[in-house]
């Protein structure tokens, strides 16, 4: 799943003066609203019609890795363990169904994610 933010055209010169200002800000945004989406993720196991805590190993595996390219700031959560597709996903023969875990966590909090990024960014600017 991307989250894409746009800017306004009109606001490009002024984007290109506060240049640093506004890289800083969004990569802070991201980071911050990264680890958000990590929190809400790992609060959904054990809850009603959510996975279940066995071991502990999946939700304690969810991270965050935020990248700053030269004009793009990549933001990730997500788990390295081999099962955690399945569980997100479903298998691909229909056995498990999906119980998702990272896409909700997104999905209910992009307007918080949105404000994290926007408020980042408007605080370096100013």
């Amino acid at each position: 799943m991307k989250i894409s933010m746009e800017v306004d055209p009109k606001s490009l010169k002024e984007v290109d003066e506060l240049d640093e200002e506004f890289r800083t800000g969004t990569l802070e945004g991201v980071r911050k609203a990264m680890f958000l989406v990590e929190g809400a993720a790992k609060k959904r196991f054990g809850t009603p019609g959510n996975l279940r805590v066995q071991s502990g190993r999946l939700r304690s595996s969810i991270q965050v890795n935020v990248n700053n390219y030269r004009d793009v700031v990549v933001g990730a959560v997500g788990s390295d363990v081999v099962y955690a597709p399945v569980h997100e996903l479903g298998s691909r023969d229909g056995r498990v169904p999906p119980r998702p875990f990272l896409r909700p966590s997104i999905e209910e909090n992009i307007d918080k994610i949105n404000d994290i990024i926007t408020d980042s960014i408007n605080r370096e600017v100013k």
